[in-house]
């Protein structure tokens, strides 16, 4: 069936069989996982609102969207769509309520974790962007229009929205391609055109390559806007005053959001490449996997160990 799909000589086949330990295993660390990352969440959140200064609660509005954006990430991955991947086939198993108790297949739950992980990047730039133009503001000594500053945000979003959906129009219903994988028919396997539409498996790939460029265009942008930011700030080391060098503490903080940005961007890179090269197995895709649904819990701990405020109260 797999040649017949492919069209690859049987010589080159990676090992397609999935471990029946990762119908059992992986449901379990995905539910464990969101209920400690949606409760860490649920504390960063209430933090947040209630222990922010008061100089500083107009950032924390965005530091706020950023922490939902991550935490309806993980809600998706861990209990909406609870996806077991079975790539290089551009398919999957889903576990998770929007199947098992809903009736949907998977193709829902996989569209919400391009829109989520989109909502992420747009969130992150919003950040960096809002402390870019304070800091601009205060080094150039004039206010950046709103008009200025929608404009921007309106085409980050309709940018970040485009391979949503596109992936929105790519599914047809054909669960008996992949039925022969699966002996748990309580499990709805999910495919992307595999036998009626070939070129939908490079399509598919090809999407989710474009998510993996957008969020690396995320870094990009925000790390001009880093360097923008203390190249201003060099230029005003002697009249720079004590909450301007809070702000150049608080953007180097900012800085290490990228890492659960890099968490949930890599994995990405590895799905695409693994679909268009017929590559890795998907025991090994679901490893990376386990990887990227850490991100949520490392983004949080970062930023409640890095934000004084919120260090001093947990500290308490």
């Amino acid at each position: 069936i797999y040649i017949i799909i492919f069209k690859i000589p049987s010589a080159s086949m990676p090992n397609l069989s999935l471990h029946p330990l990762w119908h059992t295993a992986m449901p379990a660390y995905q539910h464990a996982v969101g209920v400690i990352t949606h409760s860490f969440s649920a504390l960063a959140l209430y933090i947040m609102v209630t222990k922010t200064p008061k100089p500083g609660r107009a950032f924390a509005r965005y530091l706020i969207g950023l922490q939902i954006s991550i935490t309806l990430t993980d809600l998706n991955f861990g209990f909406l769509a609870s996806p077991i991947g079975l790539y290089p086939i551009p398919g999957g198993l889903c576990n998770g309520v929007l199947c098992t108790i809903f009736g949907f297949t998977g193709h829902p739950g996989i569209t919400l974790m391009f829109f989520t992980v989109a909502y992420v990047g747009i969130s992150l730039i919003y950040c960096f962007h809002y402390k870019y133009i304070i800091i601009l503001e205060m080094a150039k000594h004039h206010t950046i229009s709103l008009k200025y500053r929608c404009a921007f945000r309106v085409v980050i979003s309709i940018i970040y929205a485009i391979p949503c959906f596109i992936h929105m129009g790519l599914y047809r219903n054909l669960y008996a391609s992949l039925y022969y994988l699966v002996e748990d028919t309580n499990y709805r396997a999910f495919v992307y055109d595999l036998t009626m539409f070939p070129g939908y498996t490079i399509l598919i790939a090809s999407t989710t390559l474009f998510v993996f460029k957008i969020m690396i265009l995320a870094v990009i942008i925000n790390s001009y806007f880093v360097a923008s930011t203390f190249y201003l700030l060099s230029q005003q080391l002697t009249t720079i005053s004590d909450n301007t060098r809070k702000l150049q503490r608080k953007l180097l903080m900012l800085l290490l959001t990228l890492v659960p940005l890099t968490i949930q961007l890599a994995p990405l890179g590895v799905y695409a490449y693994s679909m268009i090269a017929v590559a890795l197995t998907p025991d090994i895709n679901n490893v990376i996997f386990c990887f990227q649904m850490t991100h949520a819990f490392v983004h949080t701990t970062i930023l409640l160990a890095t934000t004084p405020s919120y260090r001093e109260y947990l500290m308490l």
